[in-house]
């Protein structure tokens, strides 16, 4: 019997407890309730954003910084560029094509419409040429802004130079010669079965005339290290030498030294004496 007593006290007494539990727990809910709808406004206020510090901004225009320069930035190699008009245009990887009017400060894109490689550009009566990958050739007359393709139907192998002057433009692979006399917008062949990987333009005096410097071939078979006074065959003149420079196996300079005694024609290849 003295059990079952305090068996029932103690269920009583959870009872009484719970009881007296739930008004503490509806008065805390109502009060919350009525704090929320009594001060709206506030809370809406804390929901928005504070002021922005100083520190923020100098953030955030960081931020901006780095974006705008990460826009102006290119992710290909550049092998090319040229000036004329008062801009640089530099040419590369992808037909990527980058210009600058502020003496290389800052630089925007050029679109080529082209994806393949361009090695060389250059300058001539208000229009670049651009030559690169499979025997392409562009053309802008824009300062780079926007390019044209140029017709030439030959040999797709690689355009690795083109160089223009006197409005000529002369463009080299390792297989051709190609010439151009209206502005780079048609190109015919001038030379063939030739290995030919850069050129110049430039004039010399010699015997009281002007001498047109020409194409010169890749030399080889010689050890590495300068060479002077070396003859050049071939072209419309005669006794042309110059300074070589050879390294790895590759004439890697050319500076004509004497022009000759005769008159040197643009397109003109002058081969490398290999005795």
């Amino acid at each position: 019997l003295f059990g079952n007593k305090l068996y029932v006290w103690i269920r009583l007494g959870i009872l009484m407890k719970n009881i007296l539990l739930f008004p503490i727990i509806f008065a805390f809910i109502f009060s919350a309730c009525s704090d929320f709808s009594g001060n709206e406004d506030a809370v809406e206020a804390s929901l928005k954003p504070g002021p922005v510090t100083q520190q923020q901004q100098e953030e955030e225009e960081e931020e901006e910084e780095e974006e705008e320069s990460v826009s102006t930035r290119t992710y290909h190699h550049l092998y090319g560029v040229a000036f004329g008009n008062n801009t640089f245009v530099a040419v590369g990887a992808k037909g990527t094509v980058r210009t600058s009017s502020d003496n290389g400060s800052s630089w925007d894109n050029g679109t080529s419409g082209n994806s393949y490689y361009f090695d060389e550009v250059a300058y001539e009566d208000s229009t670049f040429i651009a030559v690169g990958q499979y025997g392409r050739i562009y053309t802008s007359s824009d300062n780079g802004t926007t390019w044209s393709r140029s017709t030439w139907n030959g040999s797709t192998a690689g355009l690795t130079g083109v160089a223009s002057g006197n409005n000529v433009s002369i463009a080299v692979s390792s297989s051709a010669v190609i010439k151009s006399t209206d502005n780079a917008s048609n190109w015919t062949l001038k030379n063939s079965a030739v290995e030919v990987y850069d050129m110049a333009y430039g004039h010399r005096t010699a015997s009281g005339k002007v001498a047109t410097c020409g194409t010169i071939t890749h030399g080889g078979d010689h050890d590495d290290g300068t060479y002077t006074s070396v003859a050049l065959s071939g072209g419309s003149g005669s006794g042309a030498q110059a300074t070589v420079i050879v390294s790895g196996d590759n004439v890697t300079s050319v500076s004509i030294t004497d022009g000759g005694t005769g008159l040197y024609q643009i397109g003109d290849v002058l081969t490398i004496d290999n005795a």
